[in-house]
C-alpha cells in the first residue's frame, strides 16, 4: 500500500506488505505477516502490532526501510520490528530494541546502536559509528555480512563489553575502537593503524599489527605487544603512567627475555638507544620517549623500535612484564 501527499493511515492484512506512506506524518499497521514499512518522515509512526491501540506482536519478521533517523525502539508499536535499513545518502542515525536486531546503514555517516539483544550492524560506506553493548552484538565493515570487501570510511566501535577488531572478517576494516563506561574491559585491533582508547576502568590494550595509537585513559591499564616486530608495527602509548599501567612483553616475539618482571639488568634508560651492555634488552630513549629491542644488546645486531612513550618519563624495568 502507497499513500499519498495527506497524513495517511496504512493498514496491511495477514501477507507479506509494503506501507509506503510517501509525503505527510503517516501512521503505518503491518499486521501478520514479514512487512516492510518506508519511512521518509521524521513524523511517520510505525505499529508492529495488532492494532495501533495494543500491545500484541502482529507477527513476521519486519523491517523499516528509513531515509531519516530511526529508533526501533521509540516507541510501544514499533518495538517488534526486527530490521532497520537505512536508505540514501544522509548522515543519519539507526537505533535497535530488545530483540535481536539487523541494522545496515547507508552511504553516509552513520551510528547504528544496537540497544539490548544480540544485534548485527552493517554499516556500508561513510565513517560509521558502531554502539555494542553485548558480548553477542556482531558488527560488519564490509558491503555485506557475506561480503570481504571493505565499504570504506574511518569506522568506530564503541564498546560496553571487552572488543576484538580482529575477531572476524567483518570487523577487520574498522580503525577505531574506544571502550565506554568503567568495567574492567579490553581491547584488541586488527592490522590496521588502529587508535584504540581505553575507558575508566582498568584495560588491556592490545593493537596487534599496524602503527597503532593507544590512550589507556584512567585506571591501571596494560598494554600488549605480542606481534612481529617491524617499522611497520610500531606503536604510540599517548599516556602511560609509571605509576600505574604496565607495558606486557611477549617471549615469543621478545626473544630471551625470561618470563616475569623485566629484570633489572636487561633494561637501560638513555639519550642515545643503545645498548649500554651485552644484557640491555629494553632500551628507552629518553629524549625522544622511543623504546627499542635489542636481541643481542651491545652486539653487531640491529635494534628495532616497538613503541613510543612520552619523553622523560621515570621508567624503569619495574614497568615491564613477559609473559
Amino acid at each position: 500500500g502507497t499513500g499519498n501527499a495527506l497524513a495517511n493511515l496504512l493498514t496491511g492484512n495477514a501477507g507479506n506488505n509494503m506501507l509506503n506512506g510517501r509525503l505527510g506524518n503517516d501512521t503505518m499497521v503491518g499486521g501478520a505477516g514479514n512487512d516492510t514499512y518506508v519511512v521518509d518522515a521524521a513524523g511517520d509512526r510505525v505499529f508492529e502490532t495488532t492494532t495501533t491501540a495494543s500491545l500484541i506482536d502482529a507477527g513476521g519478521i519486519d523491517t523499516v526501510q528509513s531515509a531519516v533517523t530511526f529508533n526501533l525502539d521509540a516507541s510501544a508499536g514499533v518495538r517488534f520490528v526486527e530490521r532497520l535499513t537505512l536508505t540514501g545518502a544522509g548522515n543519519i542515525n539507526g537505533t535497535g530494541n530488545a530483540l535481536a536486531n539487523l541494522l545496515t546503514g547507508n552511504a553516509g555517516n552513520n551510528m547504528l546502536n544496537g540497544r539490548l539483544g544480540n544485534d548485527t550492524m552493517v554499516g556500508g560506506a561513510g565513517n560509521d559509528t558502531y554502539v555494542v553493548d553485548a558480548a553477542g552484538d556482531r558488527v560488519f565493515e564490509t558491503t555485506t555480512t557475506a561480503s570481504l570487501i571493505d565499504a570504506g570510511g574511518i569506522d568506530t566501535v564503541q564498546s560496553a563489553v571487552t572488543f576484538n577488531l580482529d575477531a572476524s572478517a567483518g570487523v577487520r576494516f574498522v580503525e577505531r575502537l574506544t571502550l565506554t563506561g568503567a568495567g574492567n574491559i579490553n581491547g584488541t585491533g586488527n592490522a590496521l593503524a588502529n587508535l584504540l582508547t581505553g575507558n575508566a576502568g582498568n584495560n588491556v590494550l592490545n593493537g596487534r599489527l599496524g602503527n597503532d595509537t593507544m590512550i589507556g585513559g584512567a585506571g591501571n591499564d596494560t598494554f600488549v605487544f605480542n606481534t612481529a616486530l617491524g617499522s611497520g608495527n610500531v606503536d604510540r602509548i599517548t599516556d602511560f603512567s609509571v605509576n600505574d599501567d604496565t607495558i606486557r612483553l611477549d617471549d615469543a616475539i621478545f626473544a630471551g627475555l625470561a618470563k616475569g618482571n623485566l629484570t633489572s639488568s636487561a633494561f637501560a634508560a638513555n639519550l642515545t638507544g643503545e645498548a649500554a651492555d651485552a644484557l640491555d634488552r629494553i632500551i628507552y630513549e629518553t629524549d625522544t620517549g622511543r623504546l627499542y629491542f635489542d636481541a643481542d644488546g651491545s652486539g653487531s645486531g640491529v635494534r628495532v623500535q616497538f613503541a613510543t612513550l612520552a619523553a622523560n618519563l621515570a621508567l624503569t624495568n619495574v614497568d615491564f612484564v613477559v609473559f
